[in-house]
């Protein structure tokens, strides 16, 4: 959408319910990718709304707080790796 997190989530709400709808009509399997088409668009559009809250500075990164499941699955550890020393 490009202009807000709440377009995009409202706008992945609408597609996945219309994702949803479509792949309840699927009556052969070389339908599945098509009809899948608005279901994967409606994840992009949360994505980038999750997007647009990190740039808007209301979604911080986890780790500042002790850690994220990322972090946990990429390092093993509570606490995310400092990558550039700020300091």
């Amino acid at each position: 959408m490009c202009f807000s997190a709440t377009a995009n989530f409202v706008g992945g709400g609408r597609l996945g319910a219309v994702g949803v709808v479509t792949l309840t009509k699927v009556k052969h399997r070389r339908e599945l990718l098509f009809a899948a088409l608005p279901t994967l668009f409606a994840i992009h559009q949360f994505i980038e709304g999750f997007v647009w809250l990190g740039l808007d500075g209301i979604l911080t990164r986890a780790g500042r707080k002790g850690g994220s499941p990322r972090d946990l699955c990429i390092t093993g550890e509570g606490k995310p790796r400092r990558q550039f020393d700020h300091g």
